[in-house]
């Protein structure tokens, strides 16, 4: 192989005439090119998004969470739960309960306005109460009202209907909250949650010493899954132990396969592109007929034929991919320095276009060329020296 590739070479890197082989060869790698950069820019964006996505719920999830799997609440005192690499551990407690904002459920002439969220207990919480900023947006609440009044209804286990209009038969006595923070996490959190101390979540909901799941952070979230099989085996099966990526499983699930579906559109794209490379080894060989009657006489076989243009064009999409890499890199890299291209005026929370490179898609990106023109290459190849060479 060492003849083939020498005389590829030679092709490749030799002074070429402006001629009509030329300018095919010139549209071939450019089409290979922007296609490569496209395809850099396009993963990059989307790794900018989703590593978006995925530190704003990491910023509220714990690394290993720990519920019932059957039943709501339990009693933790009867479990064991101990690592070395444990560095905080959280009871929580979740409920769901009815919002009311006003000066006093019995002013009629004050209008309230009602909405269903959810309350969630901390055992180490010890702020005042905080609501998040869309579910404050709802319910009209400003904690710049002189007397802002936040009334929580928690849902009486005990009732049998809840067709009552009088809210005393549906839920317990209200809990007044007249002092409270508005928070802003991300939109699914900051839509439907308050945030507030265990013990006053136990009190009004009257589950005096339950939780509904404990809550843990690692001082090395590396070792996130050999926590979670550990404590798995310490606690039983009678309790769900999820890591961080199980939490929000079906996220995880949708953002990777459209990383998958964006890949494989372009990477259709990209092999649309390499049309192209069929014509330019086709005009190669046609240009180079009378040399490979000269290899021929001269002993060279015709695989060793073959090979000289399949890796020229191997070498030329090769070339075209390392050029589209740089470019669609250098890119990115500015975008993520300058934020050259913005969002938009939609109320984004972000005002540019976020990119994160990964050095893992500027190799599957470089392979996925190589295959593309080396399969692209190889049928043209054969049939044509196959056809000048009796």
């Amino acid at each position: 192989m060492i003849f083939p590739f020498l005389i590829a070479k030679r092709y490749f890197f030799s002074a070429k005439k402006k001629n009509f082989v030329h300018i095919i060869s010139l549209v071939s790698l450019a089409g290979i090119a922007v296609g490569s950069a496209a395809l850099i820019l396009v993963l990059s964006v989307f790794n900018g998004f989703e590593d978006l996505i995925l530190k704003m719920y990491n910023s509220h999830d714990p690394h290993i969470k720990i519920t019932l799997k059957k039943g709501k609440t339990f009693d933790p005192k009867s479990l064991k739960i101990e690592h070395q690499n444990i560095k905080e551990k959280v009871y929580v407690l979740e409920e769901d309960v009815l919002l009311m904002y006003g000066s006093q459920f019995s002013s009629e002439e004050t209008k309230k306005t009602q909405h269903i969220a959810k309350i969630k207990g901390y055992s180490n919480y010890n702020n005042i109460p905080s609501i998040g900023r869309d579910l404050a947006l709802i319910l009209g609440a400003d904690t710049s009202h002189n007397n802002p009044s936040l009334s929580v209804f928690v849902p009486n286990r005990n009732a049998k209907t809840f067709l009552h209009r009088d809210p005393s038969r549906n839920f317990y006595n209200p809990s007044f909250i007249n002092n409270f923070n508005i928070f802003n996490v991300h939109p699914d959190v900051n839509q439907k949650y308050i945030f507030t101390n265990l013990k006053y979540l136990q009190n009004i909901s009257k589950r005096q010493n339950h939780i509904s799941a404990i809550e843990i952070n690692l001082l090395d979230e590396n070792e996130m899954e050999a926590v979670q099989k550990k404590l798995q085996a310490d606690i039983g099966d009678d309790f769900l132990i999820e890591n961080r990526l199980q939490q929000h499983e079906m996220l995880y699930k949708i953002l990777n396969t459209e990383k998958l579906a964006i890949f494989i559109i372009l990477v259709f794209i990209l092999v649309i592109a390499s049309f192209t490379i069929v014509g330019s080894v086709y005009m190669l060989i046609l240009d180079k007929k009378k040399d490979i009657t000269t290899f021929y006489s001269f002993g060279v076989t015709k695989n060793q034929i073959k090979y000289i243009f399949i890796f020229k064009s191997v070498m030329s999409s090769s070339f075209g991919a390392l050029i589209g890499i740089g470019f669609g890199t250098a890119i990115a890299l500015l975008q993520k320095k300058l934020e050259l291209i913005k969002m938009g005026d939609g109320g984004f929370i972000i005002d540019a276009y976020p990119v994160l490179l990964q050095t893992s898609d500027l190799l599957y990106v470089f392979l996925t060329v190589f295959i593309i023109g080396l399969l692209a290459s190889w049928y043209p190849a054969r049939f044509l020296t196959s056809k000048f060479i009796h």
